[in-house]
């Protein structure tokens, strides 16, 4: 103790001793002693005490006088304490605001505290550097400050704010690791006991979890190969998606970016929205064009359908009832009055079931096998009948038996989708008038599969954002493409990304790690900026471009989409698809979902899963898995600009294991997931009956239809009613022949018709994959048929059909 502290000691005791003697002299004797503030600097009691307790018997207000004595000590000590923690503190975060600011660190949620658990120790990271320089600042001019504050016993406060600041972050770890190990038991299947269970690790520092518990090693059970497992996600590949999000956090530091800006609907913005883009915006404002396509949109529904439908009115009823809006939502009720409509809808779909001997099977593979006998298994994909009426009855009869609706998300069955003869319709073979029809049809069977589940759909809007107008890289998809259509007409895929696909397919897939090892983030963004201004001039020299950093780029080119390539609108809606209880419903919700998205988004997504698929078939060499390509790729996918920011730890660490099984899905039946069901074709195609029944009744149409008439009966019989002779006739108004008559056979083909066209005229330069043979009006304004469709099944479904023969942009 230095020299001040023991003359403070003395003073101390002598007016201890004078309050002792005041209080034993008589009281007009006693002067009363005027006790001043209380300084900074504090005494020391200790002598005090011990002179007290060696003393003769004192009276009771002699103690009195020594413990507020005491607690006036006490109240010194603490007041100087909390200076010296708010100094503390405050220093921190003025120098930590100013590192921010110098190094350019633009993700700032982990340094809200003297501590950070995420930041992987790295002098090239500026947020890195932003921990170390503020907490060494923090502690050298905390120890002036304090110095200043007490001027003396500068290091017992030190030490005590030291002490303080360790307590608080062992408190914040411990309760963060307790909330995680909560999470990770929610996310353990419940068949799995307590001793095939191990704790899941968290490495915050390095960036590596653990999502999903693993089971001990059986004996003599190898343990996991990273391209041998292709059904589960295990721990190791998690380890994957962690390093991935921790690459994609290090190489975006330092560099401005523009959040994408998500907008939650107020109530009942959400189902005005809805309904306009399903075609039903005259059910909530009469002045919007086209009431008569809402009647015969709405003729066509089924009864799943009709309900989804029938809920977003009522609940846009009451809440314009609560606003006290003067606009009238029709009831429900009067809007859906066909209960015997509803009925007729059921017996043809029951009667499409029974149509057995009609239908073939095409596998996930891609391969169409004969049909069976055999009763409708749980890998059989059924396209007559609605996705949401067969979640319906699935869900009666799991409640009538008793079973659970819920399955293990570890196997993927090899699904098998059926179909009959009249053709298997894929995106891009319907004219846009037709797909409009398919959009909206595909909307409301999205909505209503979800709700006979009881999941609830929040869709968000994204505000719109200054984006780039030009160039390769943070352009959207929609300019991207407008800019490489005007240089090749019919391009539906970036040029730059099928540049980038075909770079790394010459320099072969056997590469190991191919997507999961990073290039060197500056070679990357040096050939970003490169790419920028050579590209289109084909200056680009690609053959001096490593693997690895091709790779990068690649995973660049979606994460700086301006938007998410899966839309703000339709992303929650993916990652809600697992809530499904079979795998049956989540594939059909993925194929629903695919037909949802804009016409760019879809073709770009259908481009990377072909490109993923042709990684895994190389296996072998690359050590990359199915599972391996789905973790490496879900965080580039789902985690758009500024994501991160926008959801917690917790949430992060839960939809890990989500996406990384959206995109396996995505992956293992993308050749299921870009086909139009059947039962949606079938309601186009009624849509488009009813509506030429309307089109009939008008005047001018009747004209028409007369003139049409008059010519007809001018030209030769045969071509008049050669389907009901047995022949058709197919046009073909792009090559030298004009029409060709075919017979009809029970086997006839859309294939045979082309092969026929093609022997018959050997001068043709096109090739056989880029002609198709389309099915012109009728109940479908222009459809391109698969080549193994059945022509006289087909012409039963359409008898007012024409047939020609076109070149397809491809």
């Amino acid at each position: 103790m230095g020299q001040r502290s023991r003359k403070d000691h003395c003073v101390l005791k002598e007016t201890v001793s004078r309050h002792l003697a005041g209080i034993i002299q008589p009281a007009h004797v006693c002067n009363p002693i005027k006790t001043s503030q209380p300084s900074s600097r504090l005494p020391d009691c200790s002598a005090v005490v011990a002179d007290l307790s060696e003393s003769s018997p004192i009276k009771d207000t002699a103690a009195l006088h020594v413990v507020g004595l005491l607690l006036q000590v006490l109240r010194v000590v603490l007041q100087n304490l909390l200076m010296c923690m708010v100094s503390f503190y405050a220093v921190y975060y003025i120098v930590v605001s100013l590192c921010i600011g110098i190094l350019r660190v633009h993700e700032v949620d982990s340094l809200l505290a003297p501590f950070d658990y995420t930041t992987q120790p790295s002098w090239q990271s500026p947020k890195y550097l932003v921990t170390v320089i503020s907490m060494e600042v923090t502690y050298v001019l905390g120890g002036l400050i304090f110095a200043w504050i007490v001027e003396e016993w500068v290091w017992d406060y030190a030490i005590t704010v030291t002490l303080i600041h360790i307590g608080l972050t062992v408190a914040v770890c411990v309760s963060y690791n307790v909330s995680l190990c909560v999470i990770n038991a929610t996310l353990q299947p419940m068949a799995c006991s307590a001793d095939e269970i191990e704790c899941s690790s968290l490495s915050r520092r390095t960036g590596q979890y653990s999502v999903q518990t693993r089971a001990k090693h059986a004996s003599g059970k190898p343990p996991y190969d990273r391209c041998n497992s292709q059904d589960s996600l295990d721990d190791l590949a998690m380890d994957d998606y962690w390093k991935e999000v921790e690459h994609i956090t290090l190489s975006g530091e330092g560099e401005p970016q523009e959040e994408v800006q998500l907008k939650v609907p107020d109530e009942g913005e959400q189902e005005e929205a809805w309904l306009l883009e399903a075609g039903l915006a005259t059910l909530f404002d009469k002045s919007a064009p086209d009431p008569d396509d809402t009647m015969v949109l709405l003729s066509t529904l089924t009864r799943t359908q009709a309900a989804a439908v029938e809920k977003r009115v009522e609940t846009l009823r009451q809440t314009l009832r609560k606003r006290n809006r003067h606009h009238q939502v029709p009831d429900v009720r009067d809007i859906f009055k066909l209960p015997d409509t509803l009925e007729s809808k059921e017996d043809e779909a029951e009667s499409s079931e029974r149509s057995e001997n009609r239908k073939r099977e095409i596998t996930t593979d891609g391969q169409a096998v004969e049909p069976s006998v055999q009763p409708e298994t749980e890998t059989d994909i059924n396209l007559e009948v609605s996705f949401s009426d067969q979640a319906l009855r699935y869900k009666e009869g799991s409640k009538g038996s008793g079973e659970a609706v819920t399955e293990a998300d570890d196997k993927l069955p090899n699904f098998k989708l059926s179909r009959d003869k009249t053709g298997f319709t894929k995106v891009g073979d319907l004219s846009p008038q037709d797909m409009k029809k398919v959009h909206r049809l595909v909307l409301i069977e999205m909505t209503a599969l979800f709700d006979t589940a009881g999941i609830d759909l929040k869709t968000h809007k994204a505000v719109k954002l200054k984006v780039k107008e030009s160039g390769l890289f943070g352009v959207p998809l929609a300019t991207l493409l407008e800019q490489d259509q005007r240089r090749q007409p019919g391009t539906k895929v970036p040029f730059i990304l099928q540049r980038i696909i075909s770079h790394i397919e010459e320099e072969g897939l056997d590469t190991e790690g191919l997507l999961r090892i990073p290039g060197a983030t500056a070679r990357v963004k040096a050939v970003c900026e490169e790419l920028e201004g050579k590209f289109y001039d084909g200056l680009f020299s690609w053959e001096s471009l490593k693997q690895h950093d091709t790779a990068s780029l690649l995973k660049l080119f979606i994460r700086d989409l301006p938007h998410p390539l899966l839309t703000v609108e339709y992303l929650s809606a993916f990652i809600a698809v697992l809530k499904l209880p079979t795998k049956k419903q989540q594939l059909q919700a993925l194929n629903l979902l695919v037909l949802l998205l804009p016409e760019s988004s879809r073709d770009t997504l259908k481009a990377l899963m072909e490109f993923f698929q042709r990684v895994i078939d190389h296996k072998e060499q690359n050590k990359m898995t199915l599972n391996n390509v789905a973790v490496v790729m879900a965080p580039n996918i789902f985690m758009f600009k500024g994501f991160r920011n926008k959801i917690s730890k917790q949430q992060e660490f839960s939809m890990a294991p989500e996406t990384a099984n959206i995109v396996r899905l995505l992956i293992r039946y993308q050749n299921l997931l870009w086909t139009i069901p059947k039962f949606i074709m079938n309601q186009v195609r009624k849509q488009n009956t009813e509506n030429q029944k309307k089109m009939s009744k008008d005047r001018a149409m009747r004209k028409l239809l007369k003139k049409m008439a008059y010519e007809k009966q001018e030209k030769p019989p045969a071509e008049v009613c050669s389907s009901s002779q047995g022949f058709i006739r197919v046009q073909a108004p792009q090559f030298s022949k004009v029409s060709m008559a075919v017979q009809l056979t029970e086997d006839l083909q859309a294939g045979d018709i082309l092969t026929r066209f093609l022997s018959q005229d050997s001068s043709l330069s096109v090739k056989r994959e880029d002609m198709c043979l389309y099915e012109i009006g009728g109940n479908i304004k222009e459809r391109c048929l698969d080549e193994e469709t059945y022509m006289k099944d087909l012409l039963e479904l359409n008898p007012s059909a024409e047939w020609v023969i076109k070149c397809v942009l491809r």
